[in-house]
């Protein structure tokens, strides 16, 4: 398990995968600082990217996220994308496995799945 730090940039997207499959039944914790128009929030979310088309989302701590979540299977195990909105800018704490990979991407989202994160 490591502790790993990302700004969130407004009106940036963040993938979240998993390089191999066998760690996707151990689920990622994110902690999520927001500051949105001038106010503070924070939220720790359980992301799993779940073989077999189940996927696992959980909002811990924390009400109706400002930040948007996206998830597409890729393979045999699910991706995720975070969102940060253009009047939002924080920073994301994930505590996972060392075989978990952050990037800012530019990938449309189109053929993506919306998650219901209220």
């Amino acid at each position: 398990m490591r502790t790993a730090y990302y700004d969130l940039i407004q009106g940036k997207l963040y993938k979240i995968s998993y390089k191999e499959e066998l760690h996707v039944y151990k689920p990622i914790i994110c902690l999520l600082y927001v500051l949105k128009d001038g106010i503070s929030s924070y939220y720790v979310a359980s992301l799993g990217g779940y073989c077999n088309g189940v996927s696992h989302y959980k909002l811990i701590c924390g009400n109706e996220i400002q930040f948007k979540l996206y998830q597409k299977l890729n393979s045999s195990k699910y991706d995720f994308i975070l969102e940060c909105p253009e009047n939002s800018g924080g920073f994301m704490e994930i505590k996972a496995m060392n075989d978990l990979t952050v990037i800012e991407t530019t990938e449309s989202l189109s053929d993506w799945q919306q998650i219901v994160t209220e």
